[in-house]
């Protein structure tokens, strides 16, 4: 019982959304959004938000001066994103 002054059911609960299950990272400079914007998106959405490409990754969202991480995700055949696609694709994907 006294594990419940420290933990909340908040703390075990997933959020299911859209994004749920799905990895973003971020890359280069975003103009509509900051990455805590972008971050927030994702993960109010289900998504969890990435720092590095790996083959696991399902999108990269690039902006102005995306640099090596565009390049290794495409060697990867990862999505690559503009932030108006991702911000479309917030908007427009239905979940299963």
């Amino acid at each position: 019982n006294d594990l419940l002054l420290y933990v909340t059911v908040e703390d075990f609960v997933k959020t299911v959304g859209k994004f749920t299950d799905l990895t973003f990272v971020f890359t280069g400079t975003l103009n509509s959004l900051t990455r805590d914007e972008a971050k927030y998106i994702v993960e109010k959405n289900g998504g969890k938000v990435l720092s590095t490409v790996t083959k696991k990754l399902n999108y990269l969202v690039i902006g102005e001066n995306p640099g090596s991480k565009a390049t290794l995700a495409k060697e990867y055949g990862i999505e690559i994103l503009t932030e108006r696609q991702f911000l479309d694709l917030e908007k427009n994907l239905s979940k299963n």
